[in-house]
Formats: C-alpha cells, structure tokens, sequence
C-alpha cells in the first residue's frame, strides 16, 4: 500500500510539472 500512493504521488508530481 505504501508502495502505491508512493507511486501515485510521483505521478501527481509529474503531472503537476507537465501542466
């Protein structure tokens, strides 16, 4: 579990920057 929302959260980092 704490490997997904580590996961999820890269990928909210990402997208942040990609807007």
């Amino acid at each position: 579990m704490l490997m997904t929302i580590k996961g999820q959260k890269k990928r909210n980092n990402q997208i942040k920057t990609g807007e």
